[in-house]
């Protein structure tokens, strides 16, 4: 019986014994594990916070559509009611002798400015 129980501590000794590299291996994943968790916890947050910012953009956009497009009928009802009465009624004329200006200068262009050498 001795010599049984002698076997089995010189078996289950050299794996009890802690070695030094194996402390520091079981540190750097505990580190690892954690960094991991905390990292997951804010993409997850991130991620939900994102959803909800864009339901409110969402909203905002639908509002925005709203009022573009009551503005938009009133501009084409507006729109609608000019007329030559409506003008003269509010103190424009018909010019009777229409001038236009006369182009003779030349405008420059950007194939002009490289030939003149600017």
């Amino acid at each position: 019986m001795q010599t049984l129980k002698l076997y089995t501590k010189q078996i289950i000794l050299p794996l009890v014994q802690e070695y030094a590299f194996e402390r520091r291996i079981r540190h750097a994943l505990l580190v690892l594990i954690v960094a991991l968790a905390i990292g997951y916890g804010y993409f997850v947050s991130a991620a939900v916070l994102h959803v909800i910012a864009r339901k409110n953009v969402h909203v905002v956009q639908a509002s925005i559509q709203s009022d573009i497009t009551a503005l938009e009928s009133e501009y084409f009802t507006l729109s609608n009611k000019l007329s030559v009465g409506y003008a003269a009624s509010l103190g424009f004329i018909v010019p009777e002798d229409k001038h236009y200006v006369p182009r003779t200068v030349q405008y420059a262009s950007a194939h002009g400015i490289e030939r003149a050498g600017f």
